[in-house]
């Protein structure tokens, strides 16, 4: 049976950053991970988000050009599909560069799951191993609230999000953290009809009262909003998700589900 100082479940970005550390101090270790590379900021997170809000403020901007002298920016479109294509095309440079320097090191990689036995046994893949020391960096995954599964086909999470080869028409943006509104806002712009529902004015974690009914004021130019919740009542006759906030009840293509990550 193979020992090891120090086992590190996860090559995610704190797995990463633990590895760093743990070179320092010794060869004899191994990274564990059977999930997709590249780290979550940059696959599914702030990266490749980033990249979707420029496009979206770019083309929101053609209501400004006549202000300054170009004229004619209300005839511009938008292409959805190669809008999404380009996000992927940054995406997957930015993992290419987090993947990058794993070169190095990647035969310490191994790829599959791993099984804690006992205090200083895994079962990794077929394979028991001893460790000394193990870094647990498993990440996390994006919540869906169980009662909701049965309406998958119709939902969009952060993991997903960015494989859409288009943008839906019609969007219910359920949770509005920073994630919720900067993605929420960006859909907006990009001519997505949005509707945004949250349980309270704690926008994007602001805590102040009078902040967030400002905020809630300048959001509610571009969404309808709700701050009741939300839940999923059923599908329509003609195929939309029924999402329900209030006394109102939305059709919608899709909906985008923001309420955190486990």
């Amino acid at each position: 049976m193979k020992h090891y100082d120090v086992v590190i479940i996860g090559a995610g970005t704190s797995g990463l950053s633990a590895r760093r550390e743990v070179a320092k101090k010794t060869e004899n270790y191994i990274v564990v991970d059977d999930g997709p590379m590249g780290t979550t900021c940059a696959r599914v997170g702030c990266m490749p988000s980033k990249v979707l809000i420029q496009v979206a403020n770019d083309f929101d901007r053609r209501h400004k050009f006549e202000k300054i002298g170009i004229c004619g920016g209300d005839a511009l479109t938008i292409d959805h599909t190669q809008v999404m294509a380009h996000v992927r095309s940054l995406r997957d440079r930015f993992v290419k560069a987090v993947k990058s320097p794993m070169q190095g090191w990647e035969s310490k990689l191994v790829r599959a799951r791993a099984e804690l036995v006992d205090a200083s046994t895994l079962k990794v893949g077929e394979e028991l191993v001893k460790f000394d020391k193990l870094i647990l960096a498993t990440g996390s995954r994006p919540v869906i609230p169980a009662p909701w599964l049965k309406y998958k086909d119709f939902l969009i999470d952060t993991d997903s999000f960015f494989e859409l080869t288009t943008l839906p028409e019609t969007v219910a943006v359920i949770g509005l953290g920073v994630i919720g509104l900067e993605l929420g806002q960006a859909l907006h712009k990009l001519g997505v009809n949005v509707v945004g529902m949250t349980t309270n004015k704690n926008l994007g974690a602001l805590s102040d009262p009078e902040v967030q009914d400002y905020v809630a004021q300048k959001l509610a130019l571009e969404m309808p909003l709700h701050f009741n919740g939300a839940d999923l009542v059923g599908v329509s006759s003609s195929g939309k998700l029924q999402v329900k906030a209030d006394d109102k009840v939305y059709e919608v293509d899709k909906a985008f589900i923001a309420v955190g990550r486990r």
